[in-house]
C-alpha cells in the first residue's frame, strides 16, 4: 500500500510540475502575418478519415450540424472571447451550424445578430428556418439562358469560377480587355471596383454592429467573398475561413467515398492575405489549440488594421 501511495505522490508530483512548466513558459506571438505560418497540416490521412466520418453524423437538436470535436471546442471559445455582435456565416447547408451558434450565443447571454446566407435554402431544416434567432438569406435565382459580360477588372478567375457552378449549357459569357495592349483606364479617370454583394444588400453590411464573426463555408469564390467583405471589416473583427486543410475529405461519411478537397480554399486564402500582411494576422492561439491537425489550418485570423 505504502508504494503504491509513494507511486502516486510521485505521478502527481511530476504531473503538477509538468503543468507549471508549460504555464510559465514564454507564449509565442498570438497575432502573426500569414507568410509566417507553416502551411502543411499534421493530422493523418487515415485520421482525418475518421474526423471525417463523425463530422458529417454530428447533429444539434437533431439538425446536421457539420463540426467535428475540434470546431465545437474552439468556436465556442471563441464566441465567448471576441462576444461578436454580428455573426456571418456563408454556407447555411441544413442550417445546423446556424441553429448551434444561436444556442451557443443564447447560452452565453450577449447580443448577438446571427446571419446565414446562401445561394439555395430549401436544404434548412424546419427547425432551423423556425428559429428566430438567425436571419437567412437567399441568393436570387435568375431563369437561363444568361448572357453575361464580364468586365470587373478584379478577379476576374474567382468571379468566372463562381459563375460556372450555375451557368448551363446555352449560357454565354463575355469577358472584356483580353487583348493584352487594351489601355487600363484611359478616358475614364479612374478603375472600377468589383461589385458583389453576398448579403444582398450592401447598406445592411454598412449597419450591422461590430466586431463581426464571419465563418466561410460557401467554397465558391473564396477570395472574392473575403475581398468584398474586407470593405467592411474592421480592427477587432475575425474570419474563419474553414477547409484549408488539402487532405479534408469532401464526402466520406455521407456514403460517397473519399474525396479530397485539396488546394483550393488554401490557394484562395493565401491570394487574399498576399496584399493584406498587415491588414490580417492569423490566430496562432487558436489556430494551434490542437495543434496543425484540424480541418481548417490557419483558417483563423483576425481583422488588426484598417
Amino acid at each position: 500500500m505504502a508504494t503504491n501511495q509513494t507511486l502516486g505522490s510521485k505521478i502527481i508530483s511530476s504531473y503538477e510540475t509538468a503543468v507549471e512548466n508549460h504555464l510559465s513558459a514564454e507564449e509565442p506571438a498570438r497575432y502573426v502575418q500569414f507568410k509566417d505560418r507553416r502551411l502543411s497540416g499534421d493530422m493523418s490521412l487515415e485520421t482525418m478519415l475518421n474526423s471525417s466520418h463523425g463530422k458529417f453524423l454530428t447533429t444539434w437538436r437533431g439538425v446536421p450540424l457539420m463540426k467535428d470535436c475540434f470546431d465545437l471546442i474552439i468556436t465556442q471559445q471563441l464566441l465567448w472571447d471576441l462576444k461578436p455582435q454580428t455573426v456571418i456565416e456563408l454556407g447555411a447547408y441544413k442550417g445546423g451550424s446556424a441553429l448551434w451558434t444561436a444556442d451557443i450565443v443564447k447560452a452565453y447571454r450577449f447580443k448577438s445578430r446571427i446571419i446565414s446566407v446562401d445561394i439555395n435554402l430549401s436544404m434548412l431544416c424546419p427547425l432551423a428556418r423556425e428559429c428566430p434567432d438567425v436571419t437567412y438569406i437567399e441568393g436570387d435565382e435568375l431563369p437561363h439562358p444568361w448572357f453575361i459580360n464580364e468586365d470587373v477588372h478584379v478577379n476576374v478567375v474567382g468571379l468566372l469560377e463562381y459563375l460556372d457552378k450555375f451557368t448551363e449549357p446555352g449560357d454565354y459569357l463575355l469577358v472584356e480587355d483580353t487583348n493584352p495592349i487594351k489601355p487600363t483606364y484611359i478616358g475614364q479617370g479612374l478603375v472600377k471596383e468589383l461589385r458583389y454583394d453576398p448579403l444582398g444588400n450592401e447598406k445592411l453590411e454598412q449597419t450591422l454592429p461590430h466586431p463581426w464573426f464571419v465563418n466561410e463555408d460557401a467554397r465558391i469564390s473564396v477570395v472574392g467573398l473575403l475581398e468584398y467583405l474586407d470593405k467592411f471589416m474592421e480592427p477587432g473583427d475575425y474570419h474563419l475561413v474553414e477547409d484549408t486543410n488539402p487532405i479534408k475529405a469532401s464526402k466520406i461519411g455521407q456514403g460517397l467515398g473519399y474525396d479530397p478537397l485539396g488546394n483550393e480554399t488554401l490557394e484562395q486564402l493565401k491570394l487574399f492575405m498576399k496584399d493584406r500582411a498587415d491588414r490580417y494576422h492569423g490566430d496562432q492561439y487558436f489556430n494551434d489549440f490542437f495543434g496543425y491537425v484540424t480541418c481548417k489550418t490557419n483558417g483563423h485570423f483576425k481583422r488588426v488594421w484598417f
